[in-house]
This record gives C-alpha cells, structure tokens and sequence, in this order.
C-alpha cells in the first residue's frame, strides 16, 4: 500500500447578513398627508450598498357593499442606493408598536437589478382598519436582510498525506467491542471521574502515545487505568468512536474543537485531519480569526490555510500568507490579553 496525497477545493458563493432597526418616536403627532413620506437614517452595509425605510401616504381604492371608497393608508417601503449589477436580497420584517408585536412574518425574496440611483421594494402594504404607523408613542420597525450578488470564490486547500495501510487498520472496524466490557482489558477515566471500558491493542494501534504507555513499563499500564482528566466524557467517547469505527458522528463545532485538541495530543492524524476539515467547512467572518487561534494552538495547519485563505480572498488584497497569519495572530494576541 502506498501514500496518497489528498487536495480539498472550497468555492464560497457571497452573502452578507444585515440587521437594521428603525425606531420611531411620537408618530402620531406626524399625519402624513398624501403623497407626504417619512424616511429612515441610511444605513450602510459592508458591502457599500445603502439602505433606507420610507413610510409613504398613498391613496387606495377599496370596494364596499358596490361601491368604491378611496382611503390614504401608510406603506412601508425599503429603498436602495447604489445598486448597479443584480442582487440578491431575502427579508424578514416585524413592527413593534409601544412594546407589542404588531405585525410580523413577513418575509420574502425579490431581486433587485437596476442602473438607477434609488429603487424600493414595499414591505407593508398598509390597512386602513389597522393603521399601525398612525399612532403610538414608540414603533419599532426590525428588518433582517441577507444580501448576495451570486458571484464566487474558489481556491484549493492545503494538502495532506493519508496512509492506505492506516486506512486499512481502520477498516477492519472494532465497532462491535466499542464502549463494551467484552475483552476490555484497560479503562480511561475522564474529567468528570467516567471511567470508559477500552482494549489496549485497538487503542495502540491507532495512536503512537497509547502504544508508548502499553508497550513500556508505564503507571497506566501497570494499574489498568489512563487517567485522560484534559478530556471531557463526551470528547473521549467521541474520540474513541473514531478509534474503533473510523467514523465522526457528532460534528457539532464546540466538540469538534476540543476533538481536534484529543487528536493532537494523542496523535491522531486522521482523526485531526477529519476535524480540521470539519471546522474549515464552516469558515464566516464571524469565526475566522478565532479558527486561526485554534489551528496556532493545536498546529493544524490545514485549518490555518484554510482561515487565510478565507480571509485574503475576503478582503482581496494581494498579501502573503505569513503577513496575514501573523497579522491576525497578533491582533488575536492583543484582543486576549
């Protein structure tokens, strides 16, 4: 059996998550007339796109018992600057008058393509039995946008070696002794005082740090017991569930992270792979810079790749990988302190 060398591509299509609020105080000392509108602060997202509410007075027609009555009701409109190419907007409204929910659920998705300077998109078509933005002393309009132009970024991943005759060890699958007392021959004991029925030929096999203990005239050896109290029940079960199937089945981010710390100590190269790329599937703004920490802390160098990357495509400028990795590292260092 042989090494294979094993590429991993990411291509990320581009969103933004906005969270705008717009309170408005006294409105009903504020009697729009029609045609009259009232407009919001602009607010700005990251993507330069700018973004405003207008509350317009606009004459209706509704039908009653055959004949046609005209009434001016208040719509809520979303308007737009600086949208050149086609993009993108999902929304999700909600209007909170003096604390009460008065109106939520609206949702939708519309496409906004244009080369003018301004356009709207309506919100709320306003109700002339219910005019919620004719009185109250406080209302509060709350929209969630997320934006995306469509457009993409691809790149490949670091590399990393896999060895078929470790790939073999693990398809021979120990899963039918796991977390069994059958044949069990040594037990883990965990921080929280767990103990967890293990076998010292499975656990050698797949770590160099368990066959140093059982193989030389080591305490854990000796007392049948490894006291592994750095590791939480769930990790080490989790880790062991590796071990003896090959398979990760919890890929919650939380356990995964402390997963890859297990990996790292105990050498499990596989293991650590599996959990580096785990975590860089799931790379955001939000949570770049604290992955970049956690591949420095446990040496994964494919998470930390894989954070640059996400980062220098992120903010398109042409710098190298260890001006980015030192840059953010250091920001990191000083944020902790």
């Amino acid at each position: 059996m042989s090494k294979v060398n094993k590429i991993s591509g990411f291509t990320r299509i581009d969103r933004e998550d906005c969270e705008f609020e717009w309170t408005i105080e006294n409105i009903k000392y504020r009697d729009l007339k029609d045609g009259e509108s009232l407009d919001s602060p602009i607010f700005s997202a990251e993507c330069n796109k700018k973004f405003y509410f207008r509350l317009i007075a606009e004459t209706t027609p509704v039908a009653y018992r055959r004949k046609l009555y005209r009434y001016i009701v208040i719509n809520l409109y979303l308007y737009c600057q600086n949208i050149v190419n086609k993009v993108r907007c999902d929304y999700d409204l909600s209007v909170i008058v003096d604390g009460k929910n008065c109106h939520s659920g609206t949702s939708g998705t519309t496409i906004i393509e244009t080369n003018n300077a301004t356009i709207g998109v309506l919100l709320i078509r306003g109700n002339h039995d219910e005019p919620m933005f004719k009185y109250g002393n406080c209302t509060t309009i709350q929209c969630k946008l997320t934006l995306s132009s469509g457009s993409s970024t691809s790149f490949l991943g670091p590399k990393f070696i896999v060895d078929d005759n470790k790939q073999q060890i693990q398809k021979l699958k120990f899963d039918w002794v796991f977390l069994k007392e059958n044949l069990s021959d040594i037990k883990l004991k965990t921080a929280c005082g767990k103990e967890i029925p293990a076998h010292r030929v499975v656990l050698a096999t797949a770590s160099p740090v368990f066959k140093a203990m059982f193989t030389h005239d080591m305490k854990e050896n000796q007392n049948k017991l490894v006291e592994i109290t750095d590791v939480s029940h769930e990790v080490a079960v989790e880790m062991l569930h590796y071990i003896y199937t090959g398979s990760v089945a919890n890929s919650k981010t939380s356990l995964t992270i402390n997963l890859l710390a297990a990996a790292e100590k105990y050498q499990l190269e596989e293991l650590k792979n599996k959990c580096e790329q785990q975590l860089s599937s799931i790379l955001s703004i939000e949570n770049a810079l604290e992955m970049l920490k956690i591949s420095d802390t446990y040496n994964a160098d494919y998470l930390k790749k894989s954070a640059v990357d996400f980062v220098k495509f992120g903010i398109n400028k042409p710098l190298e990988f260890g001006e980015i990795s030192n840059m953010i590292l250091g920001k990191a260092k000083m944020v902790s302190k």
